[in-house]
């Protein structure tokens, strides 16, 4: 019989715990509810998308006694769409403003919708502006996990620091950041998964998967923990469409003997 382990803790899940019609197991040693297709199709998982890289233009690494990860965003990608959807989003309300004030009997509700416009214009700047001079920088000790960042050092860029008796996994996941033409420009991040079960978002926006990934190998290794498959972590040329989702209920059926 195959055996299902929690993705969380590793913990073995009796049998009894697994409603495989409805697909949901529970753990009873830390409380997770979980999907047992998904625990199935991660139990194929493979990293050696992770060994091996190169590092990253933009990348620095400095071992010692701690290990210190410095990323200069702006040799980490493309930073023009941040640039375009700025300038756009602040020339248009700034335009339609000016024809506001020189057109007589304007309905006053074009106002708040300009500026809504106009303070998503500057938000795209100040993010353009922030990865043009930001370094982020990630320190990994024996006693704690740091990352923050600097010149700027406020709103989305926060300043994360952990005990490193509460780190336990950090995984890569994609999401989509954009579209142009009607096509997703995907970006990756790095998370960090705490005894406690919460999950941390310490790293975003970064533009190659290898970059996330070699930075995740690299804390892993130096902190000794077990790379192990997280629910909604990005393995490269892995996808669960609809039917292997089901090929996965039907394996798990028959291995369960339900």
């Amino acid at each position: 019989m195959l055996q299902l382990d929690c993705p969380q803790c590793r913990a073995a899940i009796p049998s009894e715990d697994i409603n495989i019609s409805a697909d949901v197991a529970k753990c009873a040693a830390c409380n997770m509810v979980f999907r047992p297709s998904e625990a199935l199709a991660m139990s194929t998982f493979n990293n050696e998308h992770k060994r091996n890289l190169l590092l990253p233009n933009g990348v620095t690494v400095t071992p010692g006694l701690q290990l210190d990860i410095a990323l200069a965003w702006r040799k980490l990608g493309s930073n023009w769409i941040y640039w375009v959807f700025g300038f756009a989003f602040t020339g248009m309300p700034l335009v339609v403003g000016v024809v506001v004030l020189i057109t007589p009997d304007t309905p006053w509700f074009i106002i708040p919708f300009l500026g809504i416009f106009l303070a998503v214009g500057v938000s795209f700047l100040f993010a353009a502006i922030a990865r043009l001079i930001n370094t982020t920088y990630i320190t990994a000790s024996a006693h704690e996990l740091r990352v923050e960042s600097s010149p700027i050092s406020v709103l989305g860029w926060k300043t994360h620091a952990y005990k490193r008796s509460e780190v336990t996994q950090f995984f890569v996941t994609q999401y989509e950041e954009s579209r142009t033409n009607n096509r997703p420009n995907y970006a990756y991040a790095l998370r960090l998964l705490l005894k406690n079960g919460t999950e941390v978002e310490l790293v975003k926006g970064l533009r190659n998967a290898a970059t996330a990934f070699y930075i995740e190998y690299q804390l892993e290794k130096y902190l000794s923990i077990d790379d192990k498959p997280m629910p909604g972590e990005f393995v490269p040329g892995q996808r669960v469409g609809p039917q292997s989702f089901r090929e996965v209920i039907q394996l798990a059926k028959s291995f369960l003997g339900r």
